[in-house]
């Protein structure tokens, strides 16, 4: 969370998120287990920068909701939480990118083919996944 830190967050076989990091050069630490299990094994996570110091991960958990971590600094892992509704598949692929510079974005396409967005404003709350344009992208079985 700092420009000699690198980190790297996982789902394992079991569903639980994981954490690995390398600071400089030196050699990478080994994955940590951290928060419940509660994605389906390997399911994608999306991260980016939401604010200097603030660094947030996204990822879609057995039940179709979306689910936010974060970390301060060098601080702990926060567990997931989940928000919005659930409209995706199960460890559904997400992308996350500044769309502004006090603005941090998410796109997922949900169960029936529709693209979604979720956003967060500074350090609030995440607003909800919202659907918009049609439904163009194969539909989850």
């Amino acid at each position: 969370q700092n420009d000699n830190l690198l980190t790297a967050l996982a789902v394992d076989r079991d569903g639980f998120l994981n954490v690995a990091w390398v600071a400089g050069t030196q050699p990478w630490h080994a994955p940590v287990r951290f928060g419940p299990s509660v994605f389906p094994p390997g399911a994608s996570v999306a991260m980016a920068k939401q604010q200097p110091d603030l660094l947030t991960a996204l990822a879609v958990d057995r039940d179709g909701f979306m689910n936010v971590a974060w970390v301060v600094g060098t601080q702990p892992w926060h567990a997931p939480v989940r928000f919005g509704p659930s409209v995706f598949p199960p460890g559904a692929p997400l992308a996350m990118a500044n769309q502004a510079p006090d603005l941090l974005t998410a796109l997922g396409v949900d169960k029936q083919g529709f693209l979604n967005v979720a956003w967060v404003v500074g350090t609030q709350p995440w607003h909800d996944p919202v659907r918009f344009g049609p439904a163009v992208f194969p539909a989850s079985p």
